[in-house]
């Protein structure tokens, strides 16, 4: 049995059997009179510390994380006033006048940080409570300090290594030792998860990084600072002008662009890189493509405009405003400025020139989809496969996105009713399977609902009505 349950029992026993004339607590012992008052006295020297105590009782709570040390401590109830004793140094801690006192663990960090360290934690939270009001403190278990007192609005925390203390008021974070020494005061204070903090420096009035154990990493002389892919800092200088650093405050992109193009927030804020190290910025409303190492990958007048399509692919627009696609792995173009537009749909792209439409394959670099087919389609997607339905020559068919016939070009329409498809010819309907790609039903019916397994024909005698089923046989109405 461990020692808190021990005193749980220990505990519970006290409170409901008045019988009891005394307990220990270390050095000290209670002893109970016949008014149900309570003494404390040292048991080596008999020397009654407390006496006409409403409760003794020792610091009990959830203290999974927390220093064993919690334990020395003594909670003396007297009239409406509450001590704190420590039962090693036998001397008061702390006496407050309040209707209750508990004590409780201070969290560990409320950012998106993952909590690593097996170290214990040396400060738990008090909370004060009277009729009209309830206030906090902090209890160094291990050197018996008390800071406080402070509102329940004002959020405390540990650090990911739990060593420092976290004070977050607002958007103001202040940064303490378990000692309750400041360290340091950040607006919009952010924690990493290799523990790093960084924000504005209240003194300062301007960006930069402390590291996990307080120390100023990167100097608060930024007019912005913020952190991506765990490595670079994308900054504002005293100028004005952006750039990038690394957590040793090391220039990896120099001061001197207008802004991080397609970032985001305002785009001399925030970078949004196009991959881990590659980056793009403007000057003078011309757009860089530069990497890590400050080597230029397209350079500022190549292209109209970039943008980025899908991880290592660039949309680019040539001066005359036409589209292509440019390969960062390859470091070129794969498909040149001539398209009018292009969509990204999975690893492919559909793309439009002279009123026409085609399929790119950005992986290959190939024309996966000849352009010979009308601007407008449609496509459906069965067992991860896509299929386009689409024009030439003012007939519609079924082919797949890597180009291969499932339906020939011989229809009027072509339209998707999963789980069929409905075709027409000649005014008459018909219907495909989206398995087999087989007919199901001739194109020989005036009118079929797929939804509904309805269809219609007409005969001399009238309309005749009926159900289908997948393998196209028909039931017809009476």
């Amino acid at each position: 049995m461990t020692f808190i349950s021990i005193r749980h029992i220990w505990l519970f026993l006290l409170l409901l059997s008045p019988v009891l004339s005394f307990s220990q607590f270390g050095k000290f012992k209670t002893t109970q009179d016949s008014k149900n008052r309570y003494k404390l006295i040292d048991t080596k020297t008999n020397k009654v510390f407390f006496s006409k105590c409403v409760n003794i009782t020792p610091i009990l709570g959830d203290f999974e994380n927390t220093n064993q040390q919690y334990n020395r401590f003594i909670l003396l109830k007297k009239g409406k006033k509450t001590t704190v004793f420590d039962g090693i140094k036998g001397e008061i801690v702390a006496s407050i006048e309040c209707d209750s006192l508990t004590f409780s663990e201070v969290d560990d960090s409320r950012f998106d940080v993952t909590i690593k360290s097996e170290t214990k934690k040396n400060v738990i939270q008090g909370t004060v409570r009277n009729k009209r009001k309830e206030l906090n403190f902090l209890l160094n278990v291990a050197t018996t300090e008390i800071k406080g007192y402070y509102s329940p609005l004002i959020n405390i925390y540990y650090n990911k290594n739990r060593d420092l203390l976290i004070y977050k008021i607002s958007s103001l974070g202040i940064l303490m030792d378990e000692n309750f020494k400041p360290i340091y005061s950040l607006e919009y204070l952010i924690e990493y998860d290799d523990g790093y903090f960084s924000g504005k420096g209240l003194k300062e009035n301007l960006y930069g990084v402390i590291d996990a154990k307080g120390k100023v990493k990167i100097p608060f002389i930024y007019q912005n600072l913020n952190r991506f892919n765990n490595t670079f800092f994308s900054a504002l200088d005293n100028y004005n002008r952006v750039g990038i650093i690394n957590s040793d405050n090391q220039i990896i992109i120099p001061f001197e662009y207008d802004c991080f193009d397609k970032g985001y927030i305002r785009c001399n804020q925030m970078c949004k890189p196009i991959t881990d190290s590659i980056f793009m910025l403007k000057k003078n409303d011309k757009t860089i493509v530069i990497d890590a190492n400050n080597q230029i990958i397209i350079p500022s007048d190549t292209y109209k405009d970039i943008s980025v399509i899908s991880e290592y692919f660039l949309k680019i627009k040539s001066k005359n405003n036409l589209l292509g696609v440019f390969d960062l792995k390859k470091q070129r173009e794969i498909f040149p400025c001539v398209y009018e537009n292009i969509e990204m749909l999975d690893d492919y792209l559909i793309a439009h020139k002279n009123t026409r439409m085609g399929v790119l394959n950005l992986y290959s670099a190939e024309i996966q989809v000849s352009f010979n087919y009308k601007s407008s389609y449609k496509y459906f997607q069965k067992n991860d496969t896509i299929y386009f339905i689409l024009e030439r020559e003012g007939r519609k068919g079924v082919i797949t996105i890597d180009g291969v016939e499932k339906i020939p070009f011989i229809f009027d329409d072509i339209s998707y009713e999963n789980p069929f498809l409905l075709i027409k010819q000649r005014g008459l309907y018909g219907v495909v399977s989206t398995t087999t790609f087989k007919e199901i039903l001739p194109c020989k019916y005036s009118k079929i609902d797929a939804h509904n397994l309805r269809v219609e024909k007409i005969e001399e005698t009238g309309i005749k009505k009926g159900i289908f089923n997948d393998k196209g046989v028909i039931l017809w109405d009476n």
